[in-house]
């Protein structure tokens, strides 16, 4: 595909230091951006929908699509007992209508020879206090990623596409699997076993990793109560929600509220 036209519609950069004194649990989540995650000390163990499970090592970067199931692993370093990492959140636009990791398939690890590159643009990205040098840089680090991506080759890739966007738009009002089959044009049990394949994960488990995922943010930036956002992310009953919550994330979500 010819590139003719970039645009970022959002951008967010985030860093955290763990030590042992925080308990390290596995994580799964699904994000709505696309994900550059570094461990600048300790690793992650990191696994991409139906990908093995690949290691960053001290220093190394992963990539993680939006919309696709994470399961992650927190390794502290081993001298420092700490784990430090830094991340940027990005949705860019190509051509006015593709996301790149719809149409791209990226490495999940950031290969050896290129560390060095992206280690000094993020650098330089969370050292710039200028939006327009923080947006430029950004722009720098996407081009690096898309050198390393492969066009996607899929028979149905539009089709999920409407699944997914039909999720994004509708997760706070109840979703069957019929409704998910009408926006992808074919029978339920037919896109069952597509988006399965595609995922590594069901489309009613896809949709509830997606609302958790969404809550735990909300649980994270703002001081609202837990019944309020399970209602907003399309759970309201609240008990069924710490249930689901603590199914993915280890903890309730009170409990996840207060280590974080």
């Amino acid at each position: 595909m010819k590139i003719e036209k970039l645009q970022i519609k959002y951008l967010s950069t985030n860093s955290h230091i763990k030590d042992s004194s925080t308990p390290l649990i596995r994580h799964q989540k699904i994000l709505p951006h696309l994900s550059i995650v570094q461990s600048v000390k300790g690793s992650y163990g990191i696994k991409i929908g139906n990908r093995v499970t690949e290691s960053t090592g001290n220093g190394g970067f992963f990539i993680a699509p939006a919309n696709t199931l994470q399961t992650i692993d927190h390794n502290l370093d081993p001298k420092s007992q700490t784990m430090e990492n830094r991340w940027l959140f990005i949705d860019m636009v190509i051509n006015g209508k593709y996301r790149p990791d719809f149409i791209y398939d990226f490495p999940t690890i950031l290969p050896r020879e290129r560390q060095s590159e992206m280690n000094s643009l993020f650098e330089e990205l969370f050292n710039a206090d200028d939006i327009f040098d923080k947006y430029s840089i950004c722009y720098q680090i996407m081009k690096l990623l898309l050198s390393l991506g492969t066009p996607k080759v899929s028979i149905h890739g539009k089709d999920l596409q409407n699944v997914i966007s039909y999720i994004i738009q509708n997760y706070s009002s109840p979703i069957t699997m019929e409704d998910l089959a009408n926006a992808a044009h074919m029978s339920q049990s037919n896109l069952h076993a597509i988006f399965k394949k595609q995922f590594a994960i069901s489309p009613i488990s896809y949709i509830n990793h997606y609302r958790i995922t969404l809550a735990a943010e909300e649980l994270l930036q703002t001081d609202k109560p837990i019944g309020d956002i399970a209602k907003s992310v399309g759970i309201p009953d609240q008990l069924y929600f710490s249930k689901l919550f603590k199914k993915i994330h280890g903890a309730s979500p009170r409990e996840y509220r207060n280590i974080n």
